[in-house]
């Protein structure tokens, strides 16, 4: 249903803003350990 209106291209893009906010994420996690 979703698919109809809304072209994939767009959905690739908030998949992969959200893949990379992800990423982002843990790696500031991961910093933020280090520090302590």
């Amino acid at each position: 249903m979703l698919k109809s209106y809304m072209p994939p291209a767009s959905r690739m893009h908030v998949f992969v803003r959200q893949y990379t906010r992800l990423q982002f994420d843990r790696e500031r996690d991961e910093s933020y350990e280090e520090k302590r």
